[in-house]
């Protein structure tokens, strides 16, 4: 549809992709585009597999194919993207030595420390993208930055507002102008004037030299007036300290203007280890007209007691590695060492099929290494319980499942510690 200015892709998690029509569940961005007030690209039908097609503009001699993903469930987009169910459509005239400007605009999880499979990495995304434009987080890190891979760039637009009262939240927002002429851009940052301003801050009860410990005083009452006291005045200083901040402005001809322009944003992340907390609405009714969220100024918080064993853990792990001394470590000694300590034992395979699986999947970067160990593994199990007759019921599949596998680990060959250090050396003879 020739829709001005307005276009919309990757849906997100609030008002995501949902189909359209034929009693499937309809968001926002599917009524606004039925309305033909949008053009909304982005939208997966399918649940086991992802086929992104390319939206194809062209200007001149500058083409650009635009890919939209938009958000679904990040642990089911992690296994189709493992499993090669992820698949980019190219543009046909590419075959004829036409070049396409490639944009990737999704709305995922970033790999920041959630885990491998619960975002989006970036060595998943096709090498040949020009320019990645990331949303679902919040903090604007508009100005694109070269990949993990180095083959193509990522922007990360961020929220136009604070969504949250975090940390990312306060740092400034921008929008970007996207200029494309053949296969070069360029990304101009564009401040948003109209971010209520917002800060963040911490502080720790122990630490303030002002307020004495809770048993100085005589009840509850007098310690918890103490502490709203002294965070007052912490928060009395960041508005001040914001203050001196430029304000958004408020025009007349503003379609949506900001309600109240004058007041800010503050959060303060209290440390209360060995205090009791206090009334966040009756604290905030201090700043009532001068913070925007007055009744949520406060964060409480205290440092959890680590248990014995986790602390002995912890000092051990702190002792100095010495040089050379982990050049003769092998992976399934560490992987062995751990099963002996806990006196764990793995039902089904084999220590040391696992020690080997584990080594090969680090050593040689073979991914299907513990895929073949798990499938030859079942398949003898599914033999010895077939020529089995005396197995009825849950138990006893249980019971010959467990002698079948203690056979298989009793009847392993036990390689000498002389003959490994054989091998390691015939190994290294073979490599030279």
């Amino acid at each position: 549809w020739r829709t001005w200015l307005v276009w919309r892709g990757g849906g997100g998690g609030g008002g995501g992709p949902g189909g359209g029509g034929g009693g499937e569940p309809l968001c926002a961005l599917d009524l606004l585009s039925e309305a033909n007030l949008v053009n909304y690209f982005g939208r997966s039908d399918k649940v086991d597999s992802v086929e992104v097609h390319p939206v194809l503009l062209k200007k001149g001699d500058t083409r650009v194919a635009l890919y939209g993903l938009g958000s679904m469930r990040d642990e089911r987009l992690n296994r189709m993207w493992q499993q090669k169910k992820v698949k980019f459509l190219r543009p046909t005239a590419a075959d004829r030595g036409e070049t396409y400007f490639s944009i990737f605009v999704l709305h995922q999880n970033r790999d920041t420390g959630r885990g491998r499979n619960t975002c989006v990495h970036e060595s998943m995304i096709p090498e040949w993208f020009d320019l990645v434009i990331w949303g679902h987080e919040h903090e604007c890190q508009i100005k694109p930055r070269e990949s993990a891979v180095g083959t193509f760039r990522v922007s990360q637009p961020g929220s136009g507002v604070a969504t949250s009262l975090v940390e990312s939240e306060s740092k400034p927002k921008q929008c970007g102008l996207l200029q494309i002429r053949g296969e070069e851009f360029r990304l101009t940052p564009l401040k948003l004037t109209c971010q209520r301003p917002f800060v963040v801050a911490d502080v720790v009860l122990a630490d303030e030299e002002t307020l004495e410990g809770p048993d100085a005083y005589d009840d509850d009452r007098d310690s918890a007036a103490a502490v709203a006291d002294v965070l007052a005045d912490k928060v009395e200083t960041l508005i001040n300290e914001i203050s001196g901040k430029a304000r958004p402005p408020r025009t007349k001809d503003m379609l949506c203007p900001m309600a109240r322009p004058d007041q800010v944003l503050v959060r303060l992340r209290v440390d209360h280890t060995g205090f009791a907390t206090i009334n966040n609405a009756k604290f905030g009714g201090r700043f009532v007209g001068r913070v925007a969220n007055a009744a949520t100024i406060l964060h409480f918080s205290r440092q959890k007691a680590a248990p014995d064993k986790a602390k002995k853990a912890w000092q051990a792990a702190a002792a100095p590695v010495e040089e050379g001394e982990l050049d003769s470590v092998r992976i399934e000694d560490l992987v062995q060492g751990q099963l002996d300590r806990n006196e764990a034992k793995l039902n089904i395979l084999r220590e040391d099929k696992m020690a080997e699986a584990l080594d090969t999947f680090v050593q040689k970067a073979d991914g299907s290494a513990f895929q073949e160990l798990v499938e030859e593994t079942l398949r003898k199990t599914r033999r010895d319980l077939s020529k089995a007759a005396d197995v009825d019921d849950e138990d006893a599949v249980r019971a010959r499942v467990q002698g079948a596998a203690e056979q298989r680990r009793d009847a392993a060959p036990k390689k000498p510690a002389a003959a490994a250090a054989s091998d390691d050396d015939d190994d290294d003879d073979d490599d030279m």
